[in-house]
This record gives structure tokens, sequence and C-alpha cells, in this order.
């Protein structure tokens, strides 16, 4: 999953250890990414985003006024120092359009 908001990506990587940290590094190299930061790595039973190879919102084009789903995650930007304070919230926000995703398609809430 890739959130993006005023040029600040938020993005959660899923999958075996070795190849995700093989990817961040390749991402952490790459001259078109600054200030990359881990905010959460954790070892899980289960992947939250199983069948996604790739989610992307741009939470700019997002109408933050709809009454469905708003949300205050909405209201702040993506850099390091929004989930400075709590971490998980990155992921309480990853979740949330993956549930809204969920939602549009008609599979209703888990």
């Amino acid at each position: 999953m890739l959130l993006f908001k005023e040029n600040n990506f938020l993005q959660v990587l899923e999958g075996e250890r070795g190849q995700v940290l093989k990817l961040f590094n390749k991402i952490k190299k790459d001259p078109r990414h600054r200030r990359v930061t881990t905010l959460s790595q954790e070892d899980i039973v289960q992947r939250d985003f199983p069948d996604w190879s790739m989610g992307f919102n741009n939470l700019s084009s997002i109408d933050a006024s709809r009454p469905y789903g708003f949300t205050p995650f909405l209201e702040t930007s993506l850099t390091v120092a929004d989930f400075a304070a709590d971490p998980s919230r990155a992921k309480k926000l990853l979740l949330l359009f993956k549930e809204e995703k969920l939602l549009a398609k008609g599979a209703g809430p888990r």
C-alpha cells in the first residue's frame, strides 16, 4: 500500500524478511527518495494486505469533507513528524484505506 500527499509518501512493505529488507534498501538508495524513514518494523503472522501487489491513493485528491469514512488523518501531511509520537498511526491509516477499498467493492467490513 502506498499513500501520497503533499510530496510525501507512506508505504507498507510486507513479505519474507530478507526480500522486504532488500527492497527497502533499494528504495533508500534510489536518488529520487529523500529522508526515507522506518516508522515501524515488526514480524507478523498474517499479512494485512495479502491480496495487494500495490495500492496507491493520492490523499491530496480526496474530498475530506465527505461524511462517510472521514478521518482526521486526512487533515495532516505524511511527514515523519506527524507519526513520531505514535508510529502505529501510519499502519492505522493504511488499514483505513484498505477497509475503504473493500467497502467500495461491496465486500463489507471484516
